[in-house]
């Protein structure tokens, strides 16, 4: 099932698709042969889009802890080599699984080996606050910088598996009013998509970013 914020507008015809793995970021240019930015395997991690209409330029990054939040000042510096004034960027926000859902089911999970009630409130709050953590992170990170007008906007969660899914972002150059949420319940992760090796606790830029 893909939803998309951009309505059914024609898409162009995609010269090149810059895959964003686990801990990668992309940035494409309109006119450049980079036309599209994808990336999949969104569940537990997050998933940050900017637009700019006025310079043509998107970006698109893949969280996965709440400490690669830590590299959007360098996702900042590399916009900067391609605009001046990043004010006029829309932010949006992609997750996976839903806290609420999975924090019911780590609940009831636990409070089935321990019986006790406990036991499921306690399992329900640590799972929320994981899931949350890494998007609370993006957001503070994002405030403190002070770069973007506004939070972003909250796109979706997984529908598919009853909230415990994954979800995939692509987002076209030449589609400018926001980017496609796809959703998905394949279990395992995509190799394509997958973290890149001695990758650290920052984000890293994807292959054939600009």
């Amino acid at each position: 099932m893909i939803s998309s914020v951009n309505g059914s507008h024609s898409r162009p015809k995609i010269n090149m698709t810059i895959k964003v793995k686990q801990r990668q970021y992309g940035i494409s240019i309109h006119g450049h042969a980079q036309t599209s930015l994808v990336t999949e395997d969104i569940w537990t991690c997050t998933g940050l889009v900017g637009v700019d209409k006025k310079s043509g330029t998107v970006f698109l990054a893949h969280f996965d802890l709440p400490t690669t939040a830590k590299s959007l000042p360098e996702i900042i510096d590399e916009l900067k080599k391609h605009t001046n004034d990043l004010s006029g960027f829309k932010l949006y926000m992609v997750a996976g699984i839903n806290p609420a859902i999975a924090a019911i089911f780590g609940g009831l999970a636990i409070s089935c080996v321990f019986f006790q009630a406990w036991a499921f409130a306690s399992a329900f709050i640590v799972c929320a606050g994981l899931l949350s953590m890494t998007r609370f992170a993006i957001r503070q990170q994002l405030r403190k910088l002070k770069v973007f007008q506004g939070d972003p906007i909250w796109l979706v969660h997984s529908n598919a598996w009853y909230g415990l899914g994954k979800c995939g972002v692509r987002i076209n150059v030449g589609q400018l009013e926001g980017p496609e949420v796809f959703c998905y319940g394949r279990m395992g992760k995509s190799k394509e998509f997958n973290t890149p090796k001695h990758a650290g606790c920052r984000l890293s830029k994807a292959d054939d970013s600009a």
